[in-house]
């Protein structure tokens, strides 16, 4: 097999550069922990049910070992057009050359990464904590980055002298954000910093570093702190690294349900939003001059008629192919077994059965809405359908 090229110029289209008013939140790494299981697809592999629910992964396991171009254009292939890979630099230009004399490992890097194409969305630089600031070897290290790369980078230094005004002077005119971590080893290593152009959370667990999970309300003033974040147009990206215990799957699919909160719930058919509420709604959500932005329709599809007897999978099925067929890739955010036999299910089990799939969509009208509906009542003539519409930066 012929080596991959030694020297790479990384090119970026304008989207990947700037990814602008998005939020990228997930994981250092794809595994889906067993209790977290039932929020995601049943099928497909670890990395294509991620994708169906999170917009952005870290690749941690770069740091270690070397991948092929192969392996990450796998894993391109393997997601979406709109998700995103933050990759994590070797620790031999980071922890063993320590940033100095590194360019053909850096060039072997980049021609690596560069496999993965449009998805490629971050270069995450971590130093390590014995690390001083030098900005003679800094400032020739970026230099060679930036000759060779032009996307976002995030610097994660962990020794207190990169916290001052020559840091992030030197950061910002390389066009590196400094990432905002948790826990911070100084007061201002909790603060984003550096390039503004982008912003970079990395929360690796507290008290106890990464195992601890994030208390609720820690994640509801999050998803405030990332929305405000966003609304300066930049990429956000915020990744749970408290991976240990299992917790950052957990931490990271809590988060996106604050971030979802703002959308507004409308019932159709067989509400009293049936006919107008729901699309006079969503076509003010496309009002021209509005930042570029993603907009998400939940349907909850009930898994019993309304005498709590179990509808037909058959049902589902169909409801899942046209919904794909005509608006494109559908994300089960909460799967209920459907799976048994066809008997009554009773009380709260009833009323809480139910399967939800997710539509996205750059653009809502009135047209999009009416035929989105038109599939709905055709399928569930007889049974409420919970439609939630409204804007989301999240994907």
């Amino acid at each position: 097999m012929t080596p991959p090229p030694r020297r790479s110029k990384v090119q970026t289209t304008p989207e990947t550069r700037t990814e602008r008013g998005k939020i990228l939140a997930g994981c250092a790494g794809w595994t889906i922990p067993p209790a977290a299981a039932q929020h995601f697809p049943a099928t497909g592999s670890h990395l294509e049910r991620y994708a169906a629910v999170l917009p952005a992964v870290e690749i941690n396991s770069s740091f270690y070992r070397s991948h092929r171009p192969e392996t990450y254009a796998r894993w391109a292939a393997s997601v979406p057009p709109h998700f995103r890979f933050s990759v994590k630099a070797p620790k031999a230009i980071t922890h063993i050359q320590k940033l100095a004399g590194v360019v053909q490992a850096l060039e072997l890097f980049l021609s690596e990464v560069a496999a993965l194409g449009s998805n490629l969305g971050c270069l995450l630089i971590q130093l390590p904590p014995s690390l001083a600031f030098d900005s003679t070897v800094a400032g020739v290290f970026f230099a060679d980055l930036r000759r060779r790369f032009s996307g976002t980078v995030a610097c994660e230094p962990r020794h207190a002298s990169w916290f001052d005004a020559r840091a992030d002077a030197l950061l910002r005119d390389a066009r590196i954000a400094r990432v905002a971590a948790d826990p911070a080893l100084v007061p201002n290593a909790a603060e984003p910093g550096g390039w503004t152009g982008a912003t970079y959370h990395r929360l690796h667990g507290s008290p106890k570093m990464y195992y601890s999970a994030y208390p609720e309300d820690y994640i509801r003033r999050l998803a405030e702190r990332l929305n405000a974040e966003c609304s300066a147009g930049g990429p956000v990206w915020c990744m749970f690294d408290n991976t240990a215990g299992g917790m950052a799957m957990s931490d990271a699919l809590g988060l996106r349900e604050q971030l979802m909160l703002p959308l507004r719930q409308a019932v159709v058919p067989g509400g009293k939003s049936r006919t107008d509420a729901a699309p006079s709604h969503t076509t003010l959500l496309s009002t021209r001059g509005a930042a570029p932005q993603t907009y998400v329709v939940q349907v909850a599809l009930p898994l019993t008629d309304s005498a709590g007897k179990a509808l037909a999978q058959r049902l589902f099925r169909e409801t899942r192919k046209e919904l794909t067929e005509r608006f494109g890739g559908i994300g089960v955010c909460t799967r209920t077994q459907l799976d048994g036999p066809s008997r009554p299910i009773s009380g709260k089990s009833r009323r809480d059965n139910s399967v939800i799939y997710e539509v996205t969509s750059e653009h809502i009208d009135r047209e999009w809405w009416s035929e989105y509906r038109r599939i709905l009542e055709t399928r569930f003539r007889h049974e409420p359908v919970r439609v939630r519409a409204g804007t989301m930066t999240l994907l």
